[in-house]
């Protein structure tokens, strides 16, 4: 049975149930650690404190319905909503907390609870129903959290692979007879990072975005994670875009606002007046661009980087010889 259409409606009610009581909310583009939205405390600030909020939705056409979620995406700073749709229109929103989800039975590696019929008609998990008075919980959990720390590289594919291009012909000439490696993806973006990531930072998240356009690139991407010798793990993520890649990236860009540091990797002209906005709200963007002898396309007032230097080091040349 597709649960699809009914976890798009859990998800669009749980949305204007929060909304109703004056949260800001964003709808990440991945998987964040289980978050179908996240709830966020200042939506202009740099820095702001955030909520999971995981949504379910389940039909009790039976005696009963059961619920998981994984371990790992539990902790003080999640919250899960469950939308139970019964045949009698008598439709339940529940939510459980941090301390609420301990409390559930655990199967394998998983958070289990099951929800019956009866204990519905008895009330019997009434405390448990999304009302004014979670709201205030919800927004005492908010206050009470701990601001995350994040770095978010966007890559534009295209741009990349033309930059190893142009960055094997530069040293070419400097090295006539030298035999350049050609980086993986994976490669490449931990030379960026080692070079451009500013923000160290125990235990902050990176995640890596590749947005392309039904594009075969010769850059490998050799695993979905990459390890820093900095000791950041770093998630990849593919986008593939729709529409024009910078308008798909620019749309990225404005769901994590809120995100401690972004490195941008592109090169398009569409950037430069959005990025102007984005410095008048605090936002932390470092450009990863060529220089201008090279093609730089972009001259927003931001901190940037000349990308020909990350790939020579992926290609296999020492520091003194770029």
């Amino acid at each position: 049975m597709d649960t699809k259409p009914l976890e798009l409606e859990a998800e669009s009610l749980i949305q204007h149930e929060l909304i109703k009581y004056n949260f800001n909310l964003v709808k990440p583009t991945f998987d964040k650690e289980g978050a179908d939205l996240i709830i966020i405390d200042d939506a202009k600030s740099k820095f702001t404190k955030t909520l999971k909020v995981q949504c379910k939705g389940r039909t009790l056409s039976g005696n009963s319905v059961r619920v998981e979620i994984p371990t790992t995406y539990v902790d003080e700073g999640f919250v899960v909503f469950i939308y139970i749709k019964q045949e009698n229109f008598n439709n339940q929103l529940f939510v459980f907390f941090y301390d609420d989800i301990l409390r559930w039975n655990i199967s394998g590696n998983k958070y289990a609870i099951s929800i019956s019929r009866s204990q519905i008609n008895n009330n019997e998990l009434s405390y448990f129903l999304f009302s004014g008075d979670k709201a205030k919980l919800i927004r005492d959990t908010l206050i009470k959290s701990e601001i995350k720390k994040y770095t978010t590289v966007l890559v534009d594919l295209n741009y990349l692979n033309d930059a190893v291009a142009k960055t094997i012909e530069i040293y070419k000439d400097i090295y006539p007879d030298r035999e350049l490696q050609k980086p993986s993806f994976n490669n490449a973006v931990k030379c960026i990072l080692e070079l451009y990531d500013h923000f160290k930072i125990e235990g902050k998240s990176i995640n890596c975005h590749i947005f392309s356009y039904n594009e075969e690139s010769p850059l490998v991407v050799t695993s979905n994670k990459i390890e820093t010798d900095t000791g950041y793990t770093v998630k990849i993520y593919r986008e593939e875009a729709e529409d024009i890649v910078a308008f798909e990236m620019l749309d990225h860009l404005h769901r994590i606002v809120n995100s401690e540091n972004v490195i941008l990797v592109s090169n398009d002209e569409l950037f430069d007046s959005e990025l102007e906005l984005l410095i008048d709200k605090g936002v932390e963007v470092t450009m990863i661009l060529y220089s201008s002898r090279n093609g730089r396309n972009i001259y927003a007032k931001n901190k940037w980087g000349d990308i020909v230097y990350p790939l020579a080091q992926a290609m296999g040349l020492e520091r003194h010889e770029w």
